[in-house]
């Protein structure tokens, strides 16, 4: 058996009498006239060269662009079925042209580099121009067990359908019921209504290489005529034997899918979709796609599809998209019985410009969520949102950038938007609007049910980078208690932030308008402020929490409002404060009334009033015996001494006294941790519980104000001086 690079030698060919001799051997007779006898290397019987390789000129194909060679080729095929590692071989610089379907068998490498094929006459071809159906109308092949072991290299298939005003369906190949497919190097022109090539029921399935120019669209434009389609095999696919078995790893490699022009302009040769499924079978799920290092340029609607779809491993990566109509990547589960787990998305490396829509759409089902979707290291500038994600489980979009080349055609306010999504990271997002930002305000949009989600180092020159909606988040740095409903992030960034009155962080609770918001206020600064809905239902300003000037003003950290707030709590006290200067207490007499002079009776209380060396308690559990002294007054018995003068405490502003309640937060408990395969399917799910745990107990605390306690120490030694005085001078003592 001849190995299967060995494509070219020689034989010669000889008119005797009439009959037609032809002689395998060394050059050099000379009368005979060489000949191409493709496929042999050495000289050979006739018989032997056929048993290797089938040449379909020897079945009377003429190839020159005129005559119908349809029966000739189909006549080569059915001599090559059945013979193991069959070669057929269509001899290069040639045009056959195709009126009707040409069937072929398995276990066959089809060799036609430099060949051309021309679909002619009015037949319509929605079985495709090839095929692997021979005799399998008989046999009626299930599941993968149809012909397979196919290979075909090389050759430029034109289906005819650019050049007719009918509405014929011209379909170049179809493979159904097979297993290990591959087509290398074909160009396909001139497709009609539906698909170009088509995979139902075929494992383990490709195409490399290979060049799909143009694509006339059917009349319905709502439908999704994929360029290369991938299906389960029934009815609706026009496939033969239909049995609803679907597809599995099967893929596109260095491909190009674009217009007869090969331009990104979108025109009327340019495909509808280019890869993908649209259809769906209940139960049923295509497993393992793959698009890879392929090009698509000018798609009207969506590059790489699987709208309505079971599909379970899809690979989308280091792909080229060039003016989508619609969403360049756009996956949808379809009607699904609930029972099988669906998901596994990749999609990196890919780059996408000017997409009408999201460069990716990905949308789960409420009875099937789809698992483990990961969008990583993208590059990607539209008319629209980077991605949309909901209703899926496990989602992680990291390291990708996304710019806007104009303003929005529609109502999309985010550059990521996720909706019902958990667990959720976005991580690392670089989001430039530049002067179309009209319809764009934030950056990340984690919508309803998005919970147990880490958003962190969001760039962009919005003004609003990230907004949380009804949803729990986990930030790079967590802040416990912020409100029963969310939580809050930290590490979201802005870069080249506007100095606007929109806040870069908005975390809102279950009322999407009672929300505190972090980010730039103007001429405040940075701010974290509260909001509140007012009678009308709209968003208004309640509360000015805290803010940081700008440079130009000190960079002054402060509270939002004058006189409102307070460091610290009660039962959360902070444990030292570090100053250069003293504290600045307002003493403006136009802001004091009832000014009056330390009366005696005050005096006489502050007299009785002891200071006292001791440890606090916590200081001594820590530290020991060891724990350090402070000088000091004790709260009760300031109030028993003003007690024995008749005064309450309480009315003077140097005693405090604050009470608290049970302070609680709840806690996630793990009770049996997540297992998964080598794949990553779950086998064993995490079970939780929470627990509604005592953070601090109850407790009440006095406290001494020291800087009016020392005042009023001032004013008691002036006034037991004042009485030393008096009675000095009237003892006759000269001061």
């Amino acid at each position: 058996m001849m190995e299967r690079e060995y494509l070219h030698g020689r034989a010669f060919v000889k008119k005797s009498k009439g009959k037609i001799q032809i002689f395998e051997t060394p050059y050099g007779l000379g009368d005979f006239v060489p000949t191409v006898a493709e496929g042999t290397t050495k000289p050979r019987m006739l018989k032997d060269r056929f048993a290797d390789v089938v040449n379909v000129k020897d079945f009377g194909a003429v190839g020159d662009g005129v005559t119908d060679d349809t029966k000739a080729i189909q006549a080569a095929f059915v001599y090559a079925n059945g013979r193991s590692d069959a070669v057929v071989l269509f001899p290069s610089a040639h045009t056959y042209c195709i009126s009707n379907e040409v069937q072929f068998g398995g276990d066959i490498t089809v060799i036609a580099y430099g060949a051309n094929f021309k679909a002619v006459g009015a037949k319509d071809f929605s079985y495709g121009m090839f095929s692997n159906w021979l005799d399998c109308e008989a046999k009626k092949p299930t599941k993968f067990s149809g012909h397979s072991n196919i290979s075909w290299f090389g050759g430029n298939i034109d289906c005819g359908g650019l050049s007719t005003l009918s509405s014929t369906y011209r379909w170049a190949m179809n493979f159904a019921h097979g297993e290990n497919i591959q087509v290398w190097y074909v160009t396909f022109t001139g497709a009609r209504r539906v698909h170009t090539a088509e995979l139902s029921a075929c494992k383990n399935a490709s195409f490399h290489y290979c060049n799909f120019f143009g694509q006339f669209p059917p009349v319905l434009q709502d439908y999704y005529p994929e360029v290369i389609q991938v299906d389960a095999n029934t009815t609706s696919s026009s496939d033969r034997n239909p049995d609803q078995t679907c597809c599995e790893n099967v893929g596109a490699y260095n491909c190009l899918f674009t217009n007869s022009e090969g331009t990104a302009e979108q025109t009327e040769t340019s495909p509808y979709c280019g890869f993908g499924s649209h259809g769906t079978v209940a139960g049923q799920t295509l497993k393992n796609i793959t698009v890879h290092q392929c090009e698509f340029r000018g798609i009207r609607r969506t590059a790489v599809t699987g709208t309505s779809s079971n599909i379970d491993g899809y690979r989308i990566t280091e792909n080229r998209f060039s003016g989508c109509g619609k969403n360049a990547i756009e996956l949808a589960t379809g009607a699904v019985d609930g029972t099988e787990s669906l998901g596994n998305y990749v999609i990196t490396d890919n780059r996408f410009d000017e997409s009408g829509d999201a460069s990716i759409r990905i949308t789960g089902s409420t009875s099937n969520y789809l698992e483990n979707v990961t969008i990583r290291d993208n590059l990607s500038t539209g008319l629209d949102a980077f991605a949309i994600v909901q209703r899926c489980r496990k989602v992680d979009i990291a390291h990708n950038r996304h710019s806007l080349s104009s303003d929005s055609p529609n109502s999309t306010t985010a550059g990521i938007y996720t909706n019902d999504v958990f667990p959720l990271v976005v991580d690392d997002f670089h989001f430039y609007v530049g002067g179309y930002a009209s319809k764009f305000n934030r950056a990340v949009t984690a919508s309803t049910g998005s919970t147990n989600a880490r958003i962190a180092h969001i760039y962009t020159d919005l003004v609003e980078p990230v907004t949380v909606v009804n949803t729990t988040v986990n930030g790079i740095d967590r802040i416990p208690e912020l409100g029963a409903s969310y939580k809050a992030i930290l590490g979201a960034t802005a870069d080249s932030q506007a100095n606007t009155s929109v806040p870069a962080i908005t975390l809102r609770s279950s009322n999407v308008y009672n929300a505190p918001q972090i980010g730039y206020q103007g001429s405040e600064g940075f701010r974290v402020a509260s909001y509140k809905t007012n009678a009308e239902g709209k968003s208004v300003l309640e509360a000015r929490v805290l803010y940081i000037s700008p440079s130009s003003s000190g960079g002054n950290f402060g509270p939002g409002d004058d006189g409102a707030r307070k460091c610290g709590f009660s039962s959360n006290r902070w444990s030292e404060i570090f100053a250069v200067t003293g504290a600045v207490n307002t003493s403006d007499e136009r802001e004091k009334t009832a000014i009056v002079d330390p009366d005696d009776a005050l005096m006489r209380a502050w007299s009785k009033v002891a200071f006292k060396v001791f440890q606090f308690k916590d200081a001594v559990e820590k530290k020991g015996a060891d724990a350090r002294l402070h000088v000091g007054v004790i709260a009760q018995q300031v109030i028993e001494a003003f007690a024995s003068e008749g005064l309450d405490a309480t009315r003077y502003g140097l005693l405090c006294y604050d009470k608290w309640e049970d302070e609680y937060e709840d806690i996630e408990i793990i009770d049996q941790v997540e297992v998964a395969d080598e794949e990553g399917r779950i086998i064993t799910p995490q079970k939780t519980h929470i627990e509604h745990r005592l953070v601090t107990p109850a407790g009440d605390r006095y406290g001494i104000r020291y800087e009016e306690a020392l005042a009023l120490e001032a004013a008691y030694q002036r006034w037991r001086m004042d009485k030393l005085e008096v009675t000095l001078i009237e003892k006759g003592v000269k001061l």
